[in-house]
């Protein structure tokens, strides 16, 4: 009974593990996926999503009525983005972060991501994990354009790449452990400041007053003979 268990664990496990992909297999793959969804006006709009990937080369062409083009380059310098709009092509390279921004290169990035959130991964059959369905296509590829196009984040295929299943913004969070482990070693330090000069202000009165009684125990015999020969000078002048 306990084999069969384990034997059964075992088989999820695999399969769990065998339908994941790497960063390395993302950002390397070649693939193509469409996905199509019936828009507004009873559905007569279609909205066509086409995702073209070759390695670093990445084709996003979003269609409703008009048609709009992305073309992109993860492993090339500048960051940057053609565009392709009303038969014009432009090209949108990246300054600064797009946050409050209003430039036309965050504009058609807000715009690329939406369509691929909005019709490619919401619509996309298949597993996120599974990068030969479409919706773990369509995953991977955003993945690697919000990495590239929102943080500038520059990919190779001759090189690590790293995980691009985190966020730049994750993974610069404080360790809380370390912050209460700093703080009360501070305080312990903070605390011995306090107690040990005290302590040698005290040991210093009580050497001090040792020092004092025996002149003190002195002076009062002395006190008294001056009094008595006060006395008898006053007796003989008298």
């Amino acid at each position: 009974m306990s084999f069969l268990r384990y034997s059964l664990l075992f088989i999820l496990s695999f399969n769990a593990w065998s339908a994941g992909f790497s960063s390395n297999e993302c950002v390397m793959s070649n693939l193509q996926t469409s996905v199509t969804h019936e828009g507004k006006f009873f559905g007569l709009i279609k909205n066509d999503l086409k995702i073209e990937k070759d390695q670093c080369r990445i084709k996003i062409t979003y269609h409703k009525i008009l048609e709009t083009l992305w073309d992109i380059d993860i492993c090339r310098e500048p960051i940057h983005m053609k565009v392709t709009s009303k038969a014009s092509q432009s090209v949108y390279k990246r300054e600064n972060d797009c946050h409050g921004d209003k430039s036309d290169y965050c504009h058609y990035l807000k715009d690329l991501l939406s369509v691929i959130q909005d019709h490619g991964l919401i619509f996309a059959k298949g597993d996120r994990e599974d990068i030969k369905s479409p919706h773990g296509q369509t995953y991977c590829v955003y993945r690697l354009l919000k990495l590239y196009l929102e943080e500038g984040r520059l990919f190779s295929k001759y090189k690590p790449n790293g995980n691009i299943f985190r966020d730049r913004s994750s993974s610069n969070k404080p360790h809380k452990t370390k912050i209460k482990d700093i703080s009360k070693h501070n305080f312990e330090e903070k605390a011995k400041e306090l107690t040990q000069p005290k302590a040698q202000s005290d040991s210093k009165i009580e050497s001090a007053g040792d020092q004092f009684d025996p002149m003190l125990r002195n002076a009062k015999p002395m006190i008294e003979e001056e009094s008595e020969t006060e006395e008898d000078d006053s007796g003989l002048r008298f």
